[in-house]
């Protein structure tokens, strides 16, 4: 007897449907029927596919009692490997609040370090969606083997299908580019499959540059050597040593300097006494390594297509370099794995002699990526002290305020 699609696309249908209302309740608190029809639109269309597809492999193995059963098994546990997938885009889109793509894998140098953020995530529901989901699809889809419709129940599926899909994409066009369920509505199987196409297959990547103006690369030039460049700002005396402190992931509006409520830090206000406060300084980006190419080259980040210094244009010579050129002694400090996205590549290149994490800072491990921040700044002085009389430039990048 040959076997039908049609129970395991109604089984994913109603996986899908029931992770994305669990999605919609954790991101608004609450579902309505238009919300859902929009967040499952794209998922009833990854069903409806699913369903074609196993319905026409079906058809071509019906004739091979055997290759048909090896067909069907083939149908039902990937269907099973779907709505597992479906539960843990659950949980993903909880923390990132969209699915997982191939950008975002490629950004995992190191498994490993993504053990304690799993781990503080991981909750007994979440393991039985995970292990509860795909186990029932098996045992409703492999009992619902022998079901055999009628021509005009499986056109019925098929027209209230497509109308779902119409109706939920129609209402999504409507809603705000920002709304929750533009986001909540991306099919995560879709959203894997295409960006890893994209990502290695078609190597395609918009890269957004147009002709522009060859004075436009001035920018790229010291700024003594840029033509615009009148007179020379002089330190006096000059500047022997330069640390550069980034406080990772920091928001001023939770520094007392800057007007928080709460006096986080005191130590920083006084300091301020008798430093140069910039009050009007924004963000480039809100990403780790991208804001890494402002604070080390002087240079804007670059858009995800071409991220500094991954592009074709030449980098500047960094502030780090130039120390180097001079016979001072450079070094990056990280309390996370300075790996991590090849910022360590990026800190070498821009002049940075040593690069010291947390396995050079022997620090306690905090997370699975990084130590604490005061190791670091004990590490810092043990190497000023290890050679007190050369001039210095060191980038101490802390990371426990990252989570």
């Amino acid at each position: 007897m040959r076997r039908s699609a049609l129970v395991p696309m109604l089984l994913l249908v109603v996986v899908f449907v029931v992770a994305k209302a669990v999605m919609g309740w954790q991101a608004s608190g609450m579902v309505g029927g238009a919300a859902l029809v929009v967040i499952c639109a794209r998922d009833v269309m990854a069903s409806l596919v699913f369903g074609v597809v196993a319905s026409l492999l079906l058809r071509a193995t019906g004739r091979r009692a055997r290759l048909h059963e090896l067909a069907w098994g083939g149908v039902i546990f990937f269907g099973a490997f779907l709505a597992f997938y479906a539960v843990m885009n659950v949980g993903v889109y909880r923390h990132l609040r969209q699915p997982l793509n191939a950008r975002l894998l490629s950004l995992i140098a190191r498994p490993s370090n993504l053990r304690s953020s799993i781990v503080a995530n991981v909750d007994l529901s979440v393991v039985a969606g995970l292990v509860l989901a795909p186990l029932a699809y098996l045992v409703l889809a492999r009992s619902g083997r022998e079901v055999k419709a009628r021509p005009s129940v499986k056109w019925a599926v098929l027209v209230a299908m497509v109308t779902w899909i119409v109706c939920g994409m129609a209402l999504r066009a409507r809603m705000p580019a920002d709304a929750w369920q533009r986001q909540a509505g991306k099919n995560p199987h879709e959203e894997m499959l295409v960006s890893l196409v994209t990502r290695y297959v078609w190597k395609t990547h918009g890269n957004g540059y147009t002709p522009f103006p060859e004075a436009y690369l001035d920018d790229f030039k010291m700024v003594g050597e840029r033509p615009a460049y009148v007179g020379r700002a002089e330190f006096s005396p000059p500047p022997k040593n330069v640390i550069v402190v980034v406080l990772e992931s920091t928001s001023a509006q939770y520094l007392s300097l800057y007007g928080s409520q709460f006096d986080t830090t005191p130590r920083l206000a006084a300091e301020s006494a008798h430093a140069m406060v910039v009050e009007r300084c924004y963000s480039h980006v809100g990403y780790t390594f991208c804001s890494m190419m402002p604070l080390v080259y002087s240079v804007y980040p670059g858009l995800p297509w071409a991220w500094r210094p991954r592009g074709e244009r030449p980098m500047p010579v960094a502030l780090a370099g130039l120390f180097k050129q001079r016979g001072a002694r450079t070094a990056y400090f990280s309390t996370a794995d300075p790996e991590w996205e090849g910022m360590n590549a990026v800190a070498m290149s821009a002049g940075m002699a040593e690069v010291i994490g947390p396995q050079e800072l022997k620090g306690p491990q905090l997370s699975s990526w990084g130590t604490e921040d005061g190791v670091m700044v004990g590490g810092l002085m043990k190497w000023i002290d290890a050679d007190p009389g050369r001039p210095f430039y060191a980038v101490a990048w802390t990371d426990q305020t990252h989570d």
